[in-house]
């Protein structure tokens, strides 16, 4: 594998209303700007950039529950990868507490032609 880049960006800001006592939430998370209220803080992205199961790249926040990651790969060889990324949120923003963390999954399909 190539050279790899990455960086991030955060917002601060999330989209809900209390009526009645309530929080509600708008459907999509899209709508929502991020995660619902009190949901916690995105702590980690790990990548795995070439489909091996293996998460060679790690970064850590503090990130807000609105956040962005990029990274940059290049490829030798022709092929098909599954690069994935693992993101990592506590309710609290701690990144040290590895046992209360849940972890989401997101794919994407690269062909190198």
């Amino acid at each position: 594998m190539g050279s790899l880049t990455g960086s991030s960006t955060t917002a601060a800001s999330t989209s809900y209303e209390i009526v009645d006592g309530q929080i509600v939430v708008p459907d999509s998370a899209v709508d929502r700007r991020g995660v619902q209220p009190g949901a916690g803080e995105v702590v980690s992205y790990e990548w795995d950039l070439d489909g091996d199961g293996i998460f060679e790249v790690r970064t850590e926040g503090p990130y807000t529950a609105v956040s962005s990651q990029l990274q940059t790969a290049s490829y030798d060889t022709q092929g098909t990868r599954f690069v994935t990324v693992r993101i990592a949120s506590h309710r609290t923003g701690t990144a040290e507490t590895v046992f209360a963390q849940p972890k989401n999954l997101a794919r994407v399909r690269v062909v190198v032609g």
